[in-house]
């Protein structure tokens, strides 16, 4: 399935140097983030291991990207989720960067993992606002090794699962996803 599998690094990639098994596994050369078109989505694959890379040049890269494809309908993709229930990491705060420059060109899906559980939230701002026209968010960290329990809801959190592995089939089709 490599040929169709659009990988992020998450935090275990960086147990080798510059994320090197990662890099060879999935043929990774250069940079950790791209975009990809996906039907008529335009999906950003995002490294939030802003310990281990340049966000504030990924953030910037970011920026362009989605001010030279104003899709109608964009994603991004990062390990780090801004907003997690999870007992274990919980929210991310330093994810918000990356969020505002979502929000602020309409960017409408957020995929994460790192919690080890599943979480759908409501559409939100990077401030943690609910509002009409945000970023509709995924946490789907149920296919590591282990299962994490719920921490405090987070105020946006529409529905919490731990306690099983699986996966998240989502659907993008032309304006809408599912």
């Amino acid at each position: 399935f490599l040929d169709r599998t659009l990988p992020i690094p998450g935090n275990h990639e960086y147990g080798t140097a510059n994320a090197r098994g990662y890099r060879r596994y999935f043929g990774v050369t250069g940079r950790t983030y791209r975009a990809a078109n996906v039907g008529t989505w335009r999906v950003y694959l995002l490294d939030s291991n802003c310990g281990q890379i340049d966000c504030a040049a990924q953030r910037a890269w970011l920026r362009a990207d989605l001010e030279a494809h104003p899709e109608l309908c964009s994603a991004i993709a990062l390990h780090h989720p801004r907003y997690s229930s999870g007992r274990e990491h919980g929210s991310t705060g330093s994810m918000a960067r990356f969020w505002r420059i979502a929000f602020h060109h309409g960017v409408d899906l957020a995929l994460a993992g790192h919690e080890h559980s599943y979480e759908r939230f409501t559409s939100m701002d990077w401030r943690g606002r609910q509002v009409s026209e945000g970023i509709t968010s995924f946490v789907v960290g149920t296919g590591g090794r282990s299962k994490y329990g719920q921490g405090t809801p987070v105020p946006g959190s529409r529905y919490f699962l731990a306690g099983r592995f699986g996966v998240l089939r989502l659907t993008l089709g032309d304006g809408e996803f599912s």
